[in-house]
């Protein structure tokens, strides 16, 4: 069922928080997809907010009887009005059960539509600086050597790759716009770098060693790198750069300058991202 969920909110079609329209950017002559999703947007059409980054929301408030409709309507005031001008978590699901995420500010005030008896239209703007979305369902990848006995070490700078034939990771990115990702590598070793042979950008740690118990966490969108929750950015190359996926396949590797053995490898995960509004 199509729903839109916010600050405890969950409004569908059809229900008593009735999700009435939806308007954002219009690409391509796809509706609510502006986002590039797939899917069609039952609840209402997507107009063109010349390139304003803003979606414009109408959500039906219905009860069944009059106190249970001030209730609902309370309720939903309250989950707009505390949050104007702050960030806010929406999750979009379509028909198809498909989940994706948007984050958002609340930036106009609530608009209520003429009211008849127990139902009443509420609307709202919401201000997406990224112009982006996220698919709800997080995807995964680990970066481990092939084909070398446990506590062996590796030559200078060999790749741990992904066991494939060629020697690379392929990691797909089913969305339209540039995934961030995060990564935690595990010990041991000296040295590593992540590199997105596809896009050529790469995250070097270097003069940083980690035994077999210890983990790197590197996270794209907060932009931070970290050991046991401490900043390991001295040790952070100047020419890296956080790595993110472009749409479609991606190759990517890990390589550890030394000290390496079968238990090294790195978990990359990510979300698919759409590029519209």
């Amino acid at each position: 069922m199509e729903t839109l969920a916010f600050n405890g909110i969950t409004a569908t079609i059809g229900g008593n928080y009735h999700l009435a329209n939806i308007e954002g950017l219009l690409i391509g002559g796809i509706e609510f997809s502006a986002f590039n999703i797939p899917q069609s947007n039952k609840a209402g059409f997507v107009s063109n907010f010349a390139h304003s980054k803003v979606i414009s929301v109408d959500i039906a408030v219905r009860g069944s009887d009059m106190a249970d409709f001030y209730d609902k309507r309370q309720a939903l005031l309250k989950a707009i009005y505390p949050a104007t001008n702050q960030e806010v978590e929406f999750v979009y699901t379509t028909e198809d059960s498909q989940v994706y995420t948007f984050k958002g500010y609340l930036r106009t005030a609530v608009n209520e539509g003429e009211r008849s008896g127990s139902y009443q239209t509420v609307g709202f703007s919401v201000y997406v600086p990224s112009g982006t979305l996220t698919s709800g369902n997080l995807n995964s990848a680990t970066l481990a050597q092939t084909g070398v006995p446990t506590g062996a070490v590796l030559p200078w700078t060999l790749p741990i790759l992904l066991g494939t034939v060629s020697g690379s990771a392929t990691l797909n990115n089913a969305g339209n716009g540039y995934a961030t990702i995060d990564i935690q590598i595990f010990g041991p070793g000296e040295g590593f770098t992540i590199l997105n042979q596809t896009t050529g950008k790469f995250f070097k740690v270097d003069g940083l060693t980690l035994n077999s118990s210890q983990t790197i966490d590197i996270f794209g969108e907060q932009q931070t790198a970290t050991q046991l929750g401490t900043s390991i950015f001295q040790f952070v190359t100047s020419d890296s750069e956080f790595i993110t996926l472009a749409p479609g396949n991606n190759n990517l590797a890990l390589y550890v300058d030394s000290g390496a053995t079968s238990d090294t490898q790195a978990v990359i995960t990510w979300y698919n991202t759409y590029v519209g509004i």
